[in-house]
């Protein structure tokens, strides 16, 4: 072989050896800037989780927050509820006792409230509250006016008692009384004839409104107040005219209201 063939050769050798590291380098460069992107994907990939789990964190520390403001005012509503319930059972026991306290009362009242019936009668009554309660009821629906005050309803409304012509009649009436007396418990006076208070509409009552009454009163429908006697204890059946506490000093004996 000729030298000149050598050297032609071993430069195509050469030249192929050279192509060849240069094909290398150029690849092993492109793997390396693969590599440095699959890093760039990776480190962005973490940061965004990083991202994610610091917004969850935050997410997390807001709801626990919320649910421990959530429980104190749980907590608190709680407390507050406890308390008005205890306050409710108090003020529930008061009532009761209140209640109690009134039954009592009520019952002292109706201890003390009696109606004799006397005078010209063939039985005399001597009658507590539940024996005039045992009797056949009428309600009758009148409203109170004074004389010094027309205009002026001092009390109405539904008045539950018993019929005064009932009464009247269960104590035999004598035919010689004309007129009926009729006495509180303080003194206090007024009449009516025996006619007009054997009117149905004319009652003893015990009760107004459905609320019971201290004393008894007798209802006179269509009649000024002074008829009106309140704390009624006694019926007093007379032959002459009698005249109560306000007809004896010149007010009208009928009482007729208009």
């Amino acid at each position: 072989m000729k030298p000149s063939s050598v050297y032609a050769f071993l430069i195509v050798c050469i030249l192929v050896v050279a192509g060849f590291g240069i094909l290398q380098t150029y690849s092993l460069q492109q793997t390396q800037s693969d590599l440095n992107a699959s890093r760039a994907q990776v480190q962005e990939k973490a940061n965004t989780s990083a991202q994610l789990q610091l917004s969850l964190n935050e997410q997390i520390s807001s709801l626990t927050t919320s649910m421990d403001s959530l429980q104190a005012q749980l907590n608190a509503s709680q407390e507050t509820i406890q308390s008005q319930a205890v306050t409710i059972s108090n003020q529930t026991s008061q009532i009761a006792d209140l209640q109690n306290q009134i039954t009592g009362l009520n019952d002292q009242v109706s201890s003390h409230i009696s109606l004799s019936v006397t005078g010209l009668v063939q039985g005399s009554l001597y009658l507590t509250l539940s024996d005039l309660v045992a009797m056949p009821w009428t309600t009758v629906n009148a409203t109170l006016y004074c004389v010094g005050s027309p205009s002026t309803a001092i009390a109405g409304g539904n008045w539950t008692g018993v019929s005064l012509a009932l009464i009247l009649q269960t104590a035999n009436v004598s035919t010689t009384a004309i007129k009926i007396a009729f006495y509180a418990t303080d003194g206090y006076s007024t009449d009516l004839t025996l006619a007009t208070g054997m009117q149905n509409d004319i009652i003893v009552a015990f009760e107004n409104n459905g609320v019971p009454l201290t004393g008894l009163r007798l209802v006179t429908p269509g009649l000024w107040g002074y008829k009106w006697i309140n704390d009624l204890a006694d019926i007093n059946l007379v032959d002459y005219n009698f005249l109560g506490t306000w007809e004896s000093q010149g007010y009208s004996d009928p009482g007729v209201i208009g």
